[in-house]
């Protein structure tokens, strides 16, 4: 078995490596914290979904991801010189199930 460091060189000199890595991998681990799994996330064609911050996000068909929605009916922020006022935080207290 290759170690660490032997593994990517096969891979880049076009040897055969043992395995190869997924550079994303670590990713998975980052969806999994308690915020994320209470804060609302829009699927693919999902329109007009409001996250904990107030931000309406939109995932239209035909577009490569979610987006948040700034028109003038849906800002969150009208004006930056309030935004103590108007700027909330999303509570950070969970259960312990999550």
């Amino acid at each position: 078995m290759l170690t660490k460091r032997q593994n990517p060189l096969e891979t880049i000199q076009g040897g055969n490596p043992d395995r190869f890595v997924n550079q994303f991998e670590f990713m998975e681990l980052l969806d999994h914290d308690p915020f994320t799994v209470v804060d609302p996330f829009p699927e693919y064609g999902q329109e007009g979904l409001v996250n904990a911050w107030g931000v309406t996000l939109s995932w239209p068909v035909g577009t490569p991801g979610p987006f948040p929605v700034h028109d003038a009916a849906h800002k969150v922020l009208p004006d930056i010189t309030r935004w103590k006022e108007v700027v909330k935080a999303p509570s950070l207290q969970f259960s312990d199930e999550l």
